[in-house]
C-alpha cells in the first residue's frame, strides 16, 4: 500500500496503516467485504445534508487519546455509548468516530457501535490509504469517509474519492495548506473539504489557517474548519469567515459535561 510521505507524524502512522492492511487483506480479502455490504442493515444517513442545514453544524468526533496528547487518553470516563447518545440529544448534525487502533487506542468496532445507537450520520476518521478500507468502512456502517490530501497520490485521492461516491458515502477531502487546497481542486470535484488549522511538523494550531484558506475553495462547497476549537467564539469565528460545519473533538472529550459544552459551542 502506497502512501505519500509528508516528513511529520503521518509518515509513521501510515506505514503502521500498511503493515495493519497486509494482515487483513490475507486474513479477509474484498469479496468478504463486499458481501457484508450486500448484507449490511445499517440505514444510510446524508452526511453531505446534515451539512447543507442551515447555521453551523457541529460534527462532534469520538476519540480516546491522540498523538497530540502523546497517547495519553483524554477522557478519563469513556463511555462510547453515552457519549454517542449525548452528541445526538444535543443536536450535533453529525458524528466522527476515530477507528485508528495504535496512536488513537480506538477500535473499528467503535463506528459500528455508535452508527447502530444513533440516527445521524457518522463519518469514519481515519488514514485512508488503500481501497481495501473505502469497502472497510461501508461495510462498518460509515456514511462519510475522512480523505487526508497531505498522504495520498493525486491518483490515489482520485481513485479513493471516486470509490467512496460509487459506494454511496460522502467524502470529507483534509487540506492544510494552499496546495494541498489546489491539488484536491485540480483533482476531483469535491462535495466537503475539511481545512485542518494544526501544522503537522509543530503539532501547533491556529485558526487563521481556515480563515486564509476558505477564500480559494469555490462557493459551491462545503467548508468544515478543523481543529481547535474549544469556544463558542471560536465557532462563531469559524462561521463568520466562511465554515458550513466545524469539526470538534479534543474539548468535547475533555469536558466534564459535554451536553453543557455543545450548548456552549452552538
Amino acid at each position: 500500500m502506497r502512501f505519500k510521505k509528508t516528513n511529520t507524524i503521518l509518515d509513521e502512522i501510515c506505514q503502521n496503516k500498511a503493515k495493519q492492511l497486509g494482515l487483513k487483506l490475507e486474513n479477509q480479502g474484498l469479496e468478504k467485504l463486499k458481501k457484508q455490504i450486500r448484507d449490511s442493515a445499517f440505514k444510510p444517513s446524508s452526511f453531505k445534508k446534515a451539512l447543507q442545514k442551515p447555521g453551523i453544524s457541529l460534527i462532534a468526533e469520538i476519540k480516546k487519546s491522540s498523538p497530540a496528547m502523546e497517547g495519553e487518553n483524554i477522557r478519563k470516563n469513556f463511555d462510547l455509548e453515552r457519549i454517542a447518545k449525548i452528541y445526538e440529544k444535543s443536536k450535533a448534525r453529525a458524528i466522527s468516530v476515530v477507528t485508528e487502533e495504535k496512536y488513537f487506542s480506538s477500535d473499528p468496532q467503535y463506528l459500528k457501535t455508535v452508527k447502530s445507537l444513533v440516527g445521524i450520520p457518522v463519518l469514519r476518521k481515519d488514514f485512508l490509504i488503500d481501497e481495501y478500507q473505502i469497502y472497510e468502512s461501508k461495510a462498518m456502517g460509515a456514511d462519510a469517509v475522512l480523505m487526508i490530501a497531505s498522504i495520498l497520490q493525486k491518483a490515489q485521492i482520485k481513485k479513493l474519492y471516486h470509490l467512496a461516491r460509487n459506494l454511496e458515502l460522502d467524502v470529507l477531502v483534509e487540506a492544510h495548506n494552499k496546495e494541498e487546497v489546489r491539488v484536491i481542486l485540480n483533482t476531483i470535484e469535491p462535495d466537503i473539504i475539511g481545512i485542518n488549522n494544526r501544522d503537522l511538523k509543530t503539532m501547533k494550531i491556529d485558526l487563521a489557517n481556515f480563515e486564509s484558506l476558505v477564500e480559494r475553495i469555490p462557493k459551491n462547497v462545503l467548508k468544515v474548519a478543523e481543529s481547535g476549537i474549544e469556544s463558542g467564539k471560536d465557532v462563531s469565528r469559524m462561521q463568520r469567515a466562511g465554515a458550513d460545519g466545524v469539526l470538534v473533538g479534543t474539548s468535547l472529550m475533555k469536558a466534564q459535561d459535554i451536553e453543557a459544552k455543545i450548548k456552549e459551542l452552538i
